[in-house]
């Protein structure tokens, strides 16, 4: 019978998969280096083995989207891809390294527990779920978006939670945003012990007590720190990706430290962060910014040639999105094409527009008054907001009298100009809560960029606050409940189906959940399965 124990193993089995996917596809990166002790390589002073679980992530999640241009993931031939953890075998990992492993690996242990309380997002039966079906059963479909609306948004996330339906309860893809808030707890825990930026240390110990003041506050908290989301979802991963590479190429233009394993980095993580949504685009004013200081520093060609992977992925998500959608950004009509014959641009037209109605978006044809007025209307966003602006005081004045700018003009222009350009972008394209983690969480750190703080606090002291900020990550009643001889029930809702157009659709609502034949579009399209390559399209009502 299933237990606790039970599944910290599967998790760590999970985590360590990935570890090892990461260290082998990084390792040939520094082949060419002659490093003979890896994971002792440091990226913006952090050790690049915390790095691994995340670029195993990325890297299947690019191998996957690229298979499944000619196969369906489901597919056994996909497995022979795995054969890249023997690459492993060539760097033995040093006896004297697996201590500090052990200890980073630690903090998930809390972050499991929320597996006992986790359910499956609304959004998981409305498209996420069906969306990775469609990628186990089928290769690429020509307008994909014309069987369901929806799957034009589809993330780099779907493609590699396809790979993970072994687990009839599907808690591996909960597990997968674990990595993510693990990830962040891992860097905030090794910058503020061990790094010697500065700028960094201080940074991420005041996001460490944003983390705390999340838990009180009007309404009981919420100040805009990660939180653990239902199976589905990926905003926290982009919320701490969107963090951590702003902060790194910060880091790099204040210290001008430009290296090619960093280029390298930021580059696969700025992809990564495009391919998971298009709500992290700001992202692109900082990486132009850093590429721009970068080939100043060094040259235009070696940055091309160092990122030349990343551009040729990127390529081809692109060619993926307008095979998917007709359009390179998708629902942004403008970057749509309408002269092949399954793209129809009226309907991407309301797409878009219900898209941006959805996150309350503001247009600027009316008074910011009214908007911020509708906007706060809604308890969470106002709920949020209000405990945002009290933590981000009280860090400030925590630091008033040790503020000091020691950063250059040029830079402080660039920082400046990214606040300014962010804001902008998401009040007029999503200001949804959930889309904002990110970009306030940036803010705190940011804080350390112009404290001179100093910190002198017992590391185990350090160790045991990191390790209690992520315990208070599961809500209370998940500790209360919890039993060690359990494991989490999860059951994956089965809606009643009505007849449609020779299809099904969702008796109530819209959740088709796992069903081929199920769409809640109620327009009428066809697929044509004569060729190799499905091709959706609309029908003339």
């Amino acid at each position: 019978m299933d237990n606790f124990f039970i599944l910290v193993l599967k998790f760590y089995i999970f985590y360590l998969f990935f570890f090892f996917y990461g260290r082998a596809l990084i390792s040939t990166f520094l082949e060419k280096d002659r490093i003979h002790d890896i994971d002792k390589v440091k990226i913006f002073g952090i050790e690049i083995h915390i790095f691994y679980p995340i670029f195993g992530v990325i890297f299947l999640g690019n191998i996957s989207f690229l298979f499944n241009f000619l196969f369906p993931l489901k597919s056994n031939f996909f497995y022979i891809f795995l054969l890249l953890l023997l690459i492993n075998l060539k760097y033995k990992i040093n006896p004297s390294n697996l201590k500090r492993l052990l200890i980073f690996s630690s903090i998930f242990l809390p972050l499991i527990i929320s597996s006992y309380e986790i359910g499956f997002h609304y959004d998981s039966g409305l498209y996420h779920i069906n969306n990775q079906l469609w990628l186990r059963e089928s290769n690429i479909v020509f307008g994909f978006i014309n069987i369901y609306s929806v799957f034009g948004v589809s993330s780099i996330f779907e493609y590699i939670s396809a790979l993970f339906w072994i687990d009839k309860s599907f808690i591996l893809l909960h597990f997968l945003n674990l990595l993510f808030i693990g990830f962040l707890y891992k860097v905030m825990m090794f910058t503020i012990l061990y790094a010697k930026n500065e700028k960094l240390k201080i940074g991420f110990l005041m996001l460490l007590l944003f983390s705390f003041m999340d838990n009180f506050g009007i309404s009981g908290g919420r100040n805009g720190f990660i939180s653990i989301q239902s199976i589905g979802k990926q905003d926290m991963p982009i919320g701490v990706i969107f963090l951590l590479l702003s902060v790194f190429i910060l880091s790099s233009l204040v210290n001008k430290s430009f290296k090619k394993i960093e280029l390298i980095v930021v580059s696969f993580l700025t992809l990564f962060l495009f391919q998971l949504k298009i709500s992290s685009f700001p992202i692109f004013f900082l990486y132009f910014a850093y590429l721009y200081f970068f080939m100043k520093n060094k040259s235009v060609k070696i940055t091309i040639k160092s990122i030349s992977p990343v551009l040729l992925l990127g390529m081809f998500w692109i060619i993926k999105t307008v095979i998917h959608t007709g359009c390179i950004i998708f629902p942004l009509s403008m970057t749509c094409f309408d002269n092949f014959y399954w793209v129809n641009l009226e309907y991407i037209q309301v797409i878009e527009d219900v898209s941006v109605d959805y996150s309350m978006s503001y247009y600027f044809n009316e008074p910011f008054s009214s908007w911020t007025e509708v906007y706060f209307e809604k308890p969470l966003n106002r709920t949020i907001a209000l405990n945002f602006l009290i933590s981000f005081g009280l860090l400030i004045t925590l630091n008033l009298r040790k503020i000091r700018n020691d950063i250059t003009l040029k830079n402080n222009i660039i920082i400046f100009l990214f606040i300014i350009l962010s804001s902008f972008f998401y009040i007029r394209f999503g200001p949804d809560i959930r889309y904002l983690v990110g970009f306030q969480m940036f803010l705190i750190v940011l804080i350390g960029f112009y404290s001179k703080i100093k910190i002198n606090v017992n590391s185990k002291l350090l160790f045991l606050a990191i390790f209690f900020s992520a315990m208070l990550l599961p809500r209370l009643q998940t500790f209360l409940d919890f039993n060690i001889n359990s494991a989490p029930n999860l059951n994956l809702p089965i809606p009643e189906m009505s007849e449609f157009d020779g299809r099904y659709i969702p008796k109530d609502g819209d959740q088709c959940w796992i069903n081929l034949e199920c769409s809640a579009n109620r327009s009428s399209f066809d697929i044509n399965n004569n060729n190799f390559f499905k091709v959706a399209y609309l029908l003339n009502n």
